[in-house]
């Protein structure tokens, strides 16, 4: 379908409105993937792809940037689009398929192995488990142990055939791809020159969110419609605004609190979280993005700039808020990602401290744990936390616990909370091991200026991975290991507490602020 013709970004400084320039003035290049010195060899012509002008039944009003006068406070905001998250037609969830891609983002990194459970809806109505492992290799015990642990689990407790079940999502000609074809388990392919943390538009994004019912032509059709708007290389680019007003601030305002309202997932910030730390967090600088739970009020330090992320248009609000669809906001991060990395100096597309602690899980892996002298009481870790802080810094509570349990997951949220009103510095709040492949990488390849807490559960049943002689207990305690020790060796605070009820651990931390 022929595009229509768009209404033009516009800014407003100050109290009277500004038409944005039509051109980029000279020595305005900021625009992702502009500069040869910075593109990836695997990408390939992506540059020409991204400026290709989306086919869609229907376009929506583009994508508009707001700016007041202050530097840092700019607003990105795109028009609303239809709700993208509904029930699909169960007979268009059968199968796995991918539909085209629209977004145009590479990545040269690797994406990390993944498993998730849907439940996809059944012409009888009842509800059918399907189980979808995503990597893009066969390679590291992770990727081994999600796909064969949920085959054993199919097959030995429900006597469910697991190649009915179980779907695979791989780069073409992969080690994983090859075992599952062996084994006779379904396969969709993805992009291979896409790297994970920008594949939400590709079959690692796209074919769980099918199969859990969600109506991905929709959410793809939200993030196509505007992409001629956020690849332009233009001032009136709400990707290269929201760029420039985080990236500005590095290296004294490095922290991005996100909050965001019930009009788009609860996930979304945790999404933003992976893709920008991950992307930036690296030579020692870094925009560090922090998800603030449901309720919760921004630390007002002098390192982080409050993010306001919503799909309905609204009043202008302090700070940075970022207004549109879910689909829309997916690809303007993507974008507004890379271009961070372009004006930060680093490359956005690896991620070179992730690799170090898996190399430190796996000599941990197997070997008893040293003896430990006997841990401190909540109140004299509290004290030891504190003494680690900096007042340019930030905290990181990285909790390995079951994350499906609420009453800790409630006392986590409450702690996150209670140490920002005392420290008066920003707080993170990550689950291990997921954090490892999302923020991890800030932690360790960030500014050197962050404390960390590591609450690490134990005595909870053991859960084999078949073939292995740990089981996923024990990996878990070989990452938190390895973590820590890689973060003490970059000159990082970290305390590690083990204890077997971590909901008195917390309480009882709490009680001690």
């Amino acid at each position: 379908a022929a595009a229509t013709a768009r209404s033009k970004p516009r800014f407003q400084t100050g109290p009277g409105p500004m038409r944005a320039a039509t051109r980029a003035r000279p020595g305005q290049r900021a625009a992702a993937g502009q500069s040869h010195h910075n593109r990836p060899a695997a990408r390939g012509d992506r540059g020409q792809r991204l400026r290709r002008r989306a086919a869609a039944p229907e376009r929506r009003n583009s994508p508009r940037a707001h700016a007041r006068a202050t530097p840092s406070s700019v607003t990105a905001a795109a028009v609303t689009a239809p709700a993208p998250w509904k029930w699909g037609d169960p007979e268009s969830t059968s199968e796995a398929r991918s539909p085209p891609a629209a977004a145009a983002s590479s990545s040269t990194g690797t994406r990390r192995a993944k498993a998730t459970a849907t439940t996809a809806p059944r012409e009888s109505g009842a509800p059918a488990t399907c189980a979808v492992s995503a990597a893009d290799s066969f390679r590291g015990l992770e990727a081994k142990a999600t796909p064969t642990a949920m085959t054993t689990m199919l097959t030995t407790k429900s006597g469910i055939d697991p190649n009915d079940r179980i779907v695979i999502v791989t780069d073409p000609g992969s080690t994983l791809a090859t075992d599952a074809a062996e084994t006779g388990k379904r396969i969709v392919f993805a992009d291979p020159n896409v790297g994970g943390r920008f594949s939400v538009f590709t079959a690692f994004g796209i074919v769980p969110s099918m199969l859990a019912g969600a109506d991905m032509a929709e959410l793809v059709a939200a993030g196509a419609h505007s992409r001629d708007v956020l690849s332009a290389d233009s001032s009136g680019n709400p990707a290269l605004v929201l760029a420039a007003a985080l990236a500005s601030g590095v290296p004294q305002r490095f922290v991005a609190e996100l909050q965001s309202d019930d009009s788009l997932p609860a996930e979304f910030g945790l999404w933003i979280e992976q893709l920008v730390a991950e992307s930036t967090g690296k030579q020692g600088t870094g925009v560090f993005p922090i998800a603030l739970p449901a309720g919760a009020t921004a630390s007002g330090a002098a390192t982080a700039t409050l993010v306001r992320l919503s799909a309905i248009q609204g009043a202008e609000t302090p700070g940075i808020g970022i207004q549109g669809s879910l689909g829309e906001q997916l690809l303007l991060w993507q974008v507004a990602t890379a271009a961070m990395g372009f004006l930060l100096g680093v490359d956005p597309f690896n991620q070179p401290d992730v690799e170090a602690a898996k190399i430190a899980t796996r000599e941990s892996l197997g070997e008893p744990p040293e003896p430990v002298a006997e841990e401190p009481s909540p109140a004299e870790t509290h004290a030891r936390l504190r003494s680690l802080v900096r007042r340019d810094g930030y905290v990181g509570l990285q909790a390995y616990v079951d994350p499906s349990d609420s009453a800790v997951a409630e006392l986590l949220v409450t702690l996150r909370q209670a140490l920002v009103g005392e420290l008066g510095v920003p707080v993170a709040l990550g689950y291990g091991p997921r954090y490892l492949h999302s923020t991890g990488q800030f932690h360790k390849g960030g500014p050197g200026c962050g404390a960390f807490l590591q609450i690490i559960q134990t005595g909870a049943r053991e859960v084999a991975i078949p073939g292995e002689d740990s089981g996923f207990g024990a990996l878990f305690g070989a990452q938190a290991r390895g973590d820590a020790s890689v973060l003490r060796a970059r000159g990082r605070g970290v305390l590690s507490v083990e204890t077997s009820d971590p909901a008195g651990f917390l309480r009882d931390f709490i009680a001690s602020i």
